[in-house]
Formats: C-alpha cells, structure tokens, sequence
C-alpha cells in the first residue's frame, strides 16, 4: 500500500471536519478526527479508491459513521458503568434515587448527629435493635441477627420506647 500524499491528507482533514461539524456532537474535535482518521486508514486497505470519486466518499464516510458510532457506545458504557454505580440514579419507574433508600433523609443534619450519639449512649443491645430498626429491617429479622428471644426483644422494644420518648421531650 503506498503512503498518503499531501493532497489526500488535506482532503481527508477537511472531510473529517465537514463531518464533525454536521455529526460530531458530544464530542471534541480531536476525539472525533483521531476516530475518523482510523475508520479512513481501515476503509482505505478495503477500497481500491479514487479521490475524485464521489462514491468513495459515500463509502468512506459510511465507515466512518459507523466507526464513530461504536466509539461513542464505547465511550458511553464507560461512562454509564460509573452511573450504574451512583446512588442517584432511579430504578425502574421510581422518582426517588436508590440513595434515598439507603439513606433517607433525616431532616436537619444537627438534630441527626444528636439523635445518634443519643442512641450511641444507650445499651449496645437498644443501640444495635435502634440501627436495624432504622434499616428498615422487620422484627423477625432483627431478633434472628441479633440471637435474641421474642420476651427480652419485646422488652427492650418496651424500653426503647420509653428512651424515645425522653428524648422527645429533651
């Protein structure tokens, strides 16, 4: 295969920048050049070819389109497999975030820093019953975590709630 010529090289870059004024949204002129120049070099081994013809041009940006279509959806799984892993995003038809499930708002962030180190101040068994509890978690799963019977979870649910309630009113 012989080497490009001065003139095919202009001709090249002037319609890859033809291209990326119409195609190349979402992407910079480098990305979209670099990619295009790739799809020209591949296009080039497969096509016997004459620069004044307008069917290789068809042909040549067709391939290039189609390299740059697959760059894209490269590029956007990269950065899709960083939004698969935010907790801000929605699942399904949901309008709360999966956040917002794991960490529900609490209202005012002081009252939430003293509610804790309230319950941090408690007997660790109310402690870890108060962190299930705000887990979401049922009491057959809590008492099954915890190794507790039904009598001694139901009485520190009791004290529990005589706890709260002193905190309420402090």
């Amino acid at each position: 295969m012989r080497g490009l010529s001065i003139h095919e090289i202009t001709q090249v870059n002037r319609f890859i920048y033809n291209m990326y004024v119409k195609f190349g949204q979402g992407m910079n002129e480098e990305e979209f050049s670099g990619n295009s120049w790739v799809a020209y070099m591949e296009a080039r081994k497969k096509y016997s070819y004459e620069l004044a013809s307008t069917q290789y041009w068809c042909d040549i940006e067709k391939i290039m389109w189609e390299k740059i279509n697959e760059y894209k959806q490269y590029r956007n799984r990269i950065y899709c497999l960083n939004a698969n892993l935010s907790l801000d995003q929605t699942w399904g038809e949901a309008k709360e975030s999966i956040g917002s499930l794991f960490f529900p708002a609490q209202g005012n962030f002081v009252n939430g820093v003293v509610f804790w180190d309230y319950v941090n101040r408690l007997e660790n068994k109310k402690a870890r019953i108060i962190r299930l509890i705000t887990q979401r978690e049922d009491d057959g799963d809590i008492m099954e975590q915890l190794h507790m019977p039904f009598d001694e979870y139901h009485q520190l649910k009791l004290e529990i709630r005589e706890d709260m309630q002193g905190y309420f009113e402090f």
